[in-house]
This record gives C-alpha cells, sequence and structure tokens, in this order.
C-alpha cells in the first residue's frame, strides 16, 4: 500500500493527497514535520535527505517533492486522464505546477510566516512588503491568464 509520510497540515502533502482523493487510491499517512518532528532523525533523512515533505512509498519505491510525487501517482494510476497523453496539456500543467514552486513559493512564504507564524512585535514590516508586492505581481500573471481563458471558453 502507498505510504506517505508528513503531516496533513503541510501544503505540500496536502497536493499528494488531494491527488491520492481524485484517484481514489488508499494509502497510509505517518505525521511527520512541523509540530510532529523527525524530520531530522537518520531513519527519515535516509530516505529523504532534505528532511521535508512529503514522501511517498510505492511498492518499495521512495520518492520525495511534491510535485513529483504528484506526476508520479498520476502517470501511474491515471495516465490518459489527469495525466494527460497529449504532450501539450501535460505541460502546460506542469509549467504550472513548476511556477507555483518557483515563483509563487518564494513570494508568498515570507508574508505568509511574517503575517501569520510571527508575533506582531517581531515583524520586519518592510521584509513582509516587499515579498507582498512580488507575491501580487505573480498572482496578478495567473489572474490574467485565468481571464483569458475565461474569455476564450467563453467564445469557443
Amino acid at each position: 500500500m502507498l505510504k506517505i509520510i508528513g503531516r496533513d497540515t503541510s501544503s505540500n502533502v496536502q497536493k499528494v493527497l488531494w491527488v491520492c482523493g481524485e484517484l481514489e487510491l488508499p494509502f497510509e499517512r505517518q505525521d511527520l514535520g512541523g509540530p510532529f518532528g523527525g524530520n531530522d532523525n537518520p531513519e527519515y533523512r535516509a530516505l529523504n535527505p532534505n528532511g521535508r515533505v512529503p514522501t511517498i512509498i510505492d511498492d518499495g519505491f521512495v520518492l520525495w517533492e511534491s510535485n513529483s510525487c504528484t506526476r508520479y501517482l498520476a502517470a501511474k494510476h491515471a495516465a490518459g486522464t489527469l495525466y494527460p497523453d497529449d504532450l501539450q496539456a501535460r505541460g502546460n500543467a506542469e509549467r504550472w505546477m513548476d511556477w507555483q514552486i518557483a515563483m509563487v513559493s518564494p513570494t508568498l512564504v515570507p508574508v505568509f510566516w511574517g503575517m501569520i507564524r510571527t508575533a506582531p512585535e517581531d515583524r520586519d514590516l518592510e521584509a513582509i512588503e516587499a515579498s507582498r508586492q512580488k507575491l501580487s505581481a505573480n498572482i496578478a500573471i495567473m489572474a490574467t491568464i485565468l481571464q483569458n481563458l475565461s474569455i476564450w471558453r467563453a467564445t469557443a
């Protein structure tokens, strides 16, 4: 049975859980990371040298990095549907997955940590604002693409 290692409050673990839900894949999940700790245990580091979540184990195959895990599960269990056969459709979906990791997360995380996880008296408001502006620019890119997609679909 598929094993997912990582707490369900991690946004990266949630990606893998979402795919499993879409595909109705049975799995067992082990809490690790955040309040559960365990990221630095030698046993876990042997599976995932980064000490981050998620890590999946599928019939002895170990994989980490949330987008890689979702792609693997979709390709294995939903080729032609959730994992498109059409290379352009697949490339487009994968581009947005990678864009989220490369562009959005680096600007979202400082805002989230600065405003939600940091006490008001310890906040670096200048750094938070700089990240917020970059995040807003990234979200504007996505909003424009989605708006144009909606217009295209409405006229098709």
